[in-house]
């Protein structure tokens, strides 16, 4: 991430920085040369020297489309250079929006993870107290039988009370 993030940069910085030519724009279409003759030489051999180098400048006619075709190659690579920083660009927010998602998808997990350790934490105790209610109702059975021979015996005492007092 820190790589695209950096590159991405480093675009935007060379791409805002450079110019889009090599040659300032108040020099575009002039030719400087230098002419140098020697040592002593007249005015008049000079001035000769200085137009057969202008004639011969004259018969370059590819200069000026050369330099044309420099200065559309540079914008060329100044526009391609903008498109690949716009798609660097673009793919460092979808890097960012991708971490964003699986940040979220781990806080989500992490939250589900609670909730099952809530969930069995609850199991646990409506488990202990189903083996309670169990005992208890164990218990209850226990004492129920125990009233009904105690409410047997109760019943054979006084249907022999009954006998005895009509007996009587």
């Amino acid at each position: 991430m820190a790589v695209v993030g950096g590159f991405a940069f480093g675009i935007v910085l060379v791409n805002t920085q450079l110019a889009t030519g090599f040659i300032p724009g108040e020099d575009q279409g002039i030719i400087y040369a230098v002419l140098q003759t020697p040592p002593g030489s007249t005015l008049e051999y000079t001035n000769a020297k200085s137009l057969e180098l202008e004639e011969i400048a004259k018969e370059i006619n590819s200069i000026r489309a050369i330099s044309g075709d420099v200065v559309a190659a540079l914008s060329s690579i100044k526009q391609a250079i903008g498109s690949v920083s716009a798609f660097v660009t673009s793919t460092a927010a979808s890097v960012e929006e991708q971490t964003a998602a699986t940040l979220e998808i781990t806080r989500n997990v992490q939250q589900a993870a609670n909730g099952t350790q809530e969930v069995s934490a609850n199991i646990e105790g409506v488990s202990k107290a189903a083996d309670e209610a169990g005992t208890a109702a164990a218990a209850v059975l226990t004492a129920a039988d125990e009233l009904a021979g105690q409410s047997d015996a109760l019943r054979r005492e006084v249907d022999d009370f009954l006998v005895t007092v009509r007996a009587a």
